[in-house]
């Protein structure tokens, strides 16, 4: 409910992850006491820092949450 999402015109209809829902879903993986958060691709985290939030912004987002418990 918190994700990103993009449609069009023509009703199709995208939703992504970006660095914020990362960390909302980090941080209620370890709210619930789940084992732990899993990445079903990789390869879509922004290598070249593409947009300008820096090198695998995706990443370095859950490790924060997982670093940082505040």
């Amino acid at each position: 409910m918190t994700g990103p999402y993009a449609f069009d015109d023509k009703k199709q209809w995208l939703a992504f992850d970006d660095a914020t829902s990362l960390k909302i879903k980090t941080k209620y993986a370890l709210l619930r006491n789940l084992a732990g958060v899993a990445l079903s691709s990789i390869d879509a985290d922004d290598v070249d820092n593409f947009c300008g939030n820096g090198a695998f912004s995706l990443l370095r987002s859950i490790l924060a949450s997982l670093s940082h418990l505040d």
